[in-house]
């Protein structure tokens, strides 16, 4: 009797390595998402930090006061993050403070996500550098820095 050999992979085989596909692809996505998440923070950081430095430019042109820089963001800034980042997915406000019964003597910055990051809702920066965050994280450097 003659065997005859057949070449190709058995039904199993492809189940088995389908398996091992879908498992590594389970994990993969959770990595891929959070990569994701902080390109995002980042992308928000990057905003805040160039609106402060326009805000300091426009006090500076008014005299150390804030009054009037309001629209620093739609003006200066949001046309840099709109061609860098076409998908930017968080909206940034500006509200300039009173400090010490002075109008105008500060302003704080506010970036809220609309995307799917319920670590670091916003982001928030003041005249002074302080830096806030709301979210379920407890950790300011996963909001503000590289983690």
């Amino acid at each position: 009797m003659k065997r005859t050999l057949t070449k190709g992979f058995t039904l199993i085989e492809v189940m088995v390595t389908l398996v091992i596909l879908a498992i590594l692809v389970s994990i993969m996505w959770n990595f891929f998402d959070d990569y994701l998440r902080k390109n995002t923070r980042g992308q928000a950081v990057h905003a805040l930090s160039l609106l402060r430095q326009e805000m300091q430019r426009c006090a500076s042109n008014n005299n150390g006061n804030f009054t009037g820089c309001n629209n620093t963001y739609t003006t200066f800034v949001q046309p840099i993050m709109n061609r860098q980042y076409p998908n930017f997915s968080y909206i940034v406000t500006t509200t300039v403070d009173t400090v010490n019964g002075v109008v105008g003597a500060g302003y704080t910055l506010r970036a809220t996500n609309t995307g799917n990051d319920p670590d670091c809702l916003t982001l928030e920066i003041d005249e002074l550098g302080n830096k806030t965050f709301t979210g379920t994280s407890t950790n300011t450097i996963r909001c503000w820095g590289s983690n």
